[in-house]
């Protein structure tokens, strides 16, 4: 499911929007609705919201400050602004704003917008999903860079040096993952996206700033190189 936070200081406007995602489709999104815009940034870190609804206008706060603050973490996340206010819109693209909607508001073109909002999450949200410490993540999967097993933990390492941890077992993991994803060792399964170059018995990842050198163990070498070499192939 889609995690929509809407926050708007009208609860009948916010409320309504939040019945309006689940009238669209109920299995889809899972609403949070917000009347407070410091109460939905204390929550923004635990709940990795996939898309975000927002007012302009609040008392001490306007939306393009939360906007702001979400832009800060998150680039690509659509943000969509409610508002009685034709004004604001030059500035509110600059936020890389998804669409801006006038109220009163129209039920049909809301819907035009979320159509276009799923669509676009459909080709940029390919998430990995997991709990940890009674916490969700959803995090990028063309930002993952390689996991590594220790034990029942999995350390997640992502492209922005970033780490993760969960969980899983190895059979867990690999479920979650596309065909981007190869176990190459016990201990490792990479992201073929970021490799930038393969050895006998290793393999070497870049994140951009570093490059990082990896095993490929006999057990799985051979099944590792003929997927890696494949990808590549299809890549060109």
């Amino acid at each position: 499911m889609l995690k929509v936070a809407i926050c708007d200081d009208e609860p009948g406007i916010a409320n309504y929007v939040g019945n309006l995602l689940q009238n669209y489709d109920p299995d889809l999104f899972e609403p949070y609705v917000y009347y407070d815009p410091s109460k939905l940034i204390k929550q923004m870190d635990q709940l990795n919201f996939d898309m975000y609804i927002l007012d302009i206008e609040f008392p001490g706060k306007n939306g393009m400050e939360v906007a702001d603050f979400i832009r800060q973490n998150d680039f690509n996340v659509p943000i969509i602004f409610l508002t009685s206010y034709r004004e604001y819109m030059e500035k509110v693209f600059k936020l890389h704003t998804f669409d801006y909607i006038l109220k009163p508001l129209e039920q049909n073109y809301f819907f035009q917008v979320i159509e276009r909002a799923i669509k676009y999450l459909g080709v940029l949200n390919n998430k990995f999903e997991f709990s940890y410490r009674k916490t969700d993540y959803r995090i990028a999967l063309n930002d993952i860079l390689f996991f590594e097993k220790n034990r029942r933990q999995v350390f997640i390492n992502m492209t922005s040096q970033n780490k993760y941890v969960a969980n899983m077992s190895t059979s867990e993991i690999i479920a979650k993952l596309p065909s981007t994803f190869v176990q190459t060792h016990t201990s490792f399964i990479i992201n073929m996206e970021h490799i930038r170059e393969i050895g006998k018995n290793y393999v070497r990842l870049s994140n951009f700033e570093n490059t990082i050198e990896l095993p490929i163990s006999r057990k799985f070498k051979a099944d590792a190189l003929t997927k890696i070499l494949m990808r590549k192939r299809d890549s060109f």
